[in-house]
Parts: C-alpha cells; sequence; structure tokens
C-alpha cells in the first residue's frame, strides 16, 4: 500500500511538473493534446463518477488556460504570433515567412498534385522535387529553404501514392478505435490513439525513425495494457 501510495504521489508530481513546462515550452500541439485529454477525462467523470467534480474540472481548466495565455511570457508571444500570421494570411501573404502560412501553402501545392496524380501519386521518392516544381510554378516567391513537404501525414500519404492507398492508410489509422468504450482502460486508450493522431494532422511525424517510434511505441503499450486488463477480468 505504501509504494502504491508514492506511486500515485511521484505520478501525480511528474504530472504536473512536465504540464507547467509543456506551458513554458509553449508547444501548441502538445498542449492541444492536453487540454483534450483534461476535457476527456473530465467528461469520462462526469459519466462514470461525479457531473459536478467533472464540470468543475473543466471550468478550472479553462481558467487555467486563459491565465496561462495571459501571464506566461512564451505562452503570451505564442499566441500573439499565431494571430500575427493569421492576419498576415488574411492581408495574402505568401512568402512562407510565418510557419502557419508555411503549412498552409504546402497543403495548397500538395493538394494540386493530388489533382493532377490521384491514382498513383507523384511516388515517395519524388515528393520532395515534385513539391519543388509547385513552388515554382504556384509560389515562386517562397525561398527554397522555406519549401516543405506537406505538414499532414494524410496528405504525404496520398500524394506520394494516391487515393487508394490514402484510404488504406485512413483505415490503418483509425482501425484501433474500435477499442473505443467508456470502460477505463478503453478510455485511456483512446486518450492516447487521439494524442498519436493530432500530431499527424500538423507535421509528417511518420516520415521520420523517430516520430514513428513515438507512434507505436505509446499506442502499441497501452493496447497491451488494454488487452492484460480485459483478459484478467475474463479469467476472473
Amino acid at each position: 500500500k505504501l509504494g502504491g501510495k508514492i506511486s500515485k504521489w511521484f505520478i501525480a508530481t511528474s504530472m504536473i511538473i512536465f504540464s507547467l513546462y509543456l506551458h513554458l515550452l509553449a508547444a501548441r500541439t502538445g498542449l492541444l493534446v492536453w487540454y483534450i485529454f483534461i476535457v476527456l477525462w473530465a467528461g469520462y467523470i462526469s459519466i462514470k463518477k461525479n457531473k459536478l467534480f467533472g464540470l468543475s474540472v473543466v471550468l478550472i481548466t479553462s481558467i487555467f488556460a486563459f491565465a496561462a495565455i495571459t501571464y506566461v511570457p512564451t505562452l503570451k508571444k505564442r499566441f500573439e504570433y499565431v494571430k500575427y500570421s493569421f492576419e498576415m494570411f488574411q492581408q495574402n501573404d505568401t512568402t512562407g515567412q510565418y510557419s502557419d502560412i508555411g503549412r498552409l501553402i504546402s497543403y495548397d501545392i500538395s493538394l494540386k498534385l493530388i489533382e493532377k496524380n490521384p491514382l498513383l501519386g507523384v511516388g515517395c521518392g519524388d515528393i520532395m522535387t515534385e513539391m519543388k516544381a509547385g513552388y515554382r510554378q504556384y509560389y515562386p516567391q517562397v525561398e527554397e529553404v522555406r519549401q516543405l513537404i506537406p505538414h499532414n501525414q494524410f496528405l504525404i500519404v496520398a500524394t506520394g501514392c494516391g487515393i487508394f492507398a490514402l484510404i488504406f492508410f485512413s483505415l490503418w489509422i483509425f482501425y484501433p478505435l474500435r477499442l473505443t468504450s467508456l470502460k477505463r482502460s478503453n478510455f485511456f486508450f483512446t486518450t492516447v490513439w487521439l494524442s498519436v493522431f493530432i500530431p499527424i494532422l500538423f507535421e509528417p511525424i511518420l516520415e521520420i525513425q523517430f516520430g514513428l517510434f513515438v507512434f507505436l511505441f505509446f499506442l502499441l503499450l497501452q493496447m497491451h495494457q488494454t488487452s492484460v486488463e480485459q483478459s484478467n477480468k475474463h479469467n476472473n
């Protein structure tokens, strides 16, 4: 019992420290995943245990988010940068000097390439070559150093391999959601899946070894834990 209490306190303390550091780091994707987890967890608590406590968590989290954006310097600057980038985009700034606008440009070029090569794509090995050609044709004002591959994993698959490959890839990504339910183990599996799913919408993480490792390691680890818990309940 003492070891269990120590473990719980250690986990709780680590979560608080890492959460504070995440806000100081001002990592937008990480913060998005963090807040979505809190909201989902609060919803789970509301349904399974105490509705008032769950709603209180959402309210406190909203107040904390507002305070963080207002008083944490790095997060405040990041938030202002996003607003400024959006304003520049509204003014038709397509130089790619701002990361968010650069992503949108990469999406636009990728969609144009998919439209031209819908069935087989341009070939995985030729994505960057074709993207650079697209930049020269549609966005010649973007410097070569700012030219990107599509910062969305679904667009990368469709661009490189075509629509049919995108369909199979989408089935592979969403297939684990068959485990979704309000059971505790399945709920946490769903939140882990969501945590690794969101980044692939904004980054080509499966194109690098470390990104692929992170995606598979935590997903398979939680899937294994879910299977063990279900097996133990069945045996008991």
